[in-house]
């Protein structure tokens, strides 16, 4: 029997060893991703404000001036554009404060309705500073069930004391929407078939779901619109469950 020799058995085992973390890297990229937008806070130096952050801001909860420089209510609404690709879901979502504060204070972000964790700002930053602003403060929360897909988002800051801040930068996790498994309908939000938030896993199903609609929930699906697809549908008839279509075809069954 020929022996291999030991440098090309050494070579052989770290070839495959690479292959099994690409292997691995991939599908792991397949099924978490991100992607950051940034919501910008402007309009002081148009009114003649000084420098913060050597760049434009705006401030909340302030008396600066009269309120020249921002507003002199606490909270402030925003909105920014949908940047996930169609077909995924939201799974988690950081916010990020750019802001320039000299005593710190907090801030609390709510994104499409949902109230994020407050998060409280660190002193590094002073009103007519050029300091650079950086991250003075940060919150993140699991998958916002009201997020709108495809559309406009508003967040809305609200601070407890006066707080300029250059940007918001948001860090949003996202991974394929459907998949196999059991999509169990919950109908909390109403009797829409395409609201993800109808789900118990916050996500609609697709031709590899199998769905089951059961009796009691507070609304019972409907689907009004094309595209709506699953493995396979089990409904609960004897308890109550239904499910309407109004339009012929809508449905897809795979099996």
């Amino acid at each position: 029997m020929v022996q291999k020799p030991k440098n090309e058995e050494i070579v052989n085992r770290f070839f495959h060893l690479v292959l099994v973390i690409i292997f691995f890297c991939r599908i792991f990229d397949s099924y978490s991703q991100s992607v950051a937008t940034t919501v910008d806070y402007n309009g002081a130096w148009a009114k003649g404000c000084c420098t913060v952050c050597n760049s434009d801001y705006w401030c909340l909860n302030t008396d600066l001036g009269g309120s020249e420089c921002g507003t002199p209510t606490p909270c402030d609404s925003r909105t920014f554009t949908d940047p996930i690709p169609p077909g995924n879901i939201v799974t988690n979502i950081t916010v990020n404060f750019y802001t320039a504060q000299c005593a710190g204070g907090s801030i609390t972000a709510t994104i499409s309705g949902t109230t994020f964790p407050t998060a409280y700002e660190g002193s590094t930053g002073c009103l007519c500073s050029t300091f650079p602003c950086g991250i003075t403060a940060s919150t993140s929360m699991i998958y916002n069930c009201a997020y709108v897909y495809g559309g406009e988002n508003t967040i809305q800051l609200c601070t407890g004391v006066d707080v300029c801040i250059d940007r918001a930068e948001l860090i949003i996790d996202y991974t394929p929407a459907g998949g196999s498994g059991t999509w169990t309908w919950t109908g909390t939000v109403n009797s829409d078939w395409f609201v993800p938030c109808n789900w118990d896993k916050n996500t609609l199903p697709d031709l590899q779901s199998d769905v089951l609609i059961p009796g009691g929930t507070p609304y019972q699906p409907t689907i009004s619109a094309m595209g709506a697809s699953c493995n396979t549908l089990t409904v609960y008839s004897n308890n109550g469950a239904v499910v309407t279509i109004t339009i012929r075809d809508a449905l897809t069954i795979n099996q």
